[in-house]
């Protein structure tokens, strides 16, 4: 038993000396395919486990469920960390991503916004608020009735 509490704590040093923190990577469409994500959500896990109010813990799970698009779960743990007080434009980004893979478009659009306005240099948030901006209009025409003038006659 000593042994273990004594591996645990040695764990802990290693893990907190190995700056197991975030700035929370922003990503694109083509990272969360590309990118191994589960240590972030091992890290993650532990580090909200021991310490709840965690901030950067939240968001470290959150990227790591983002990455194995579990985006409900991704979104909760952003929407935790953002209720701790971690907010960054990165962070706003990976929200929107999460949001994305939900359906939920317009929830999306403002948060890519949000991480724009936090940071305009991000051009990963541009580039996944012009991807989601397509698929809202893709979505939007899907769900206009058709009408006789719009069915192409061959």
């Amino acid at each position: 038993m000593v042994f273990a509490v004594i591996l645990g704590a040695l764990l802990g040093a290693v893990l907190e000396e190995s700056a197991w923190t975030t700035e929370s990577q922003p990503r694109t469409w083509d990272e969360l395919t590309s990118h191994p994500s589960a240590w972030m959500e091992r890290v993650g896990r532990w580090r909200t486990y021991w310490d709840p109010l965690d901030a950067e813990g939240w968001v470290l799970l959150g990227d790591g469920r983002l990455g194995r698009f579990e985006p409900q779960a991704a979104s909760a743990c952003y929407a935790q960390a953002l209720r701790l007080g971690f907010d960054s434009a990165a962070l706003r980004n990976n929200l929107g991503l999460a949001y994305c893979l939900q359906g939920r478009l317009e929830h999306a659009e403002s948060a890519f916004a949000s991480a724009l306005e936090r940071d305009p240099a991000l051009h990963a948030a541009r580039e996944n608020r012009l991807a989601s901006r397509q698929t809202w209009e893709a979505c939007q025409f899907l769900r206009t009735p058709a009408t006789a003038d719009s069915v192409p006659v061959r």
